[in-house]
């Protein structure tokens, strides 16, 4: 069984897939910047809705971007605990274009295999600011 996330655009989506890529159960939703409150939990009632505990689980696939800092980051930290967690390999796909079925995944030509970490690709390089000096 085989756990897919993608966060990299403004509809989330999520989806369990057997060995041989076919879909076993799929979820969607507009994130309206949430993926930190619902993701988890979206997770959670997908398993529970196709009947499968998560050590049934043995990879994890994530988009790896380009897209959002904030939602790949979340979607990427997930997966990665999640592969950490049960000690799975965890593989990454660069989203090459929109509506990417999440079938189409486990078939794109454009994988990374990670292994223990998948790493991000940004639509641009995050703003990060320092510390402003005391005065």
């Amino acid at each position: 069984m085989q756990l897919i996330i993608d966060t990299s655009e403004e509809i989330v989506k999520i989806g369990l897939a057997d060995s041989s890529g076919r879909s076993i159960e799929k979820d969607s939703w507009s994130s309206k910047y949430n993926e930190s409150e619902v993701l988890l939990k979206r997770i959670d009632s997908l398993l529970d809705l196709a009947n499968v505990k998560m050590p049934e689980v043995k990879k994890v696939v994530v988009c790896s971007g380009p897209g959002s800092y904030t939602a790949l980051r979340v979607g990427i930290s997930s997966a990665n605990a999640i592969a950490y967690s049960l000690n799975l390999p965890v593989v990454g796909y660069k989203k090459s274009y929109k509506n990417l079925e999440l079938s189409e995944v486990l078939q794109a030509k454009t994988v990374d295999k990670f292994n223990k970490v998948a790493l991000p690709l940004y639509k641009r390089d995050p703003h990060i600011t320092t510390k402003k000096p005391r005065l």
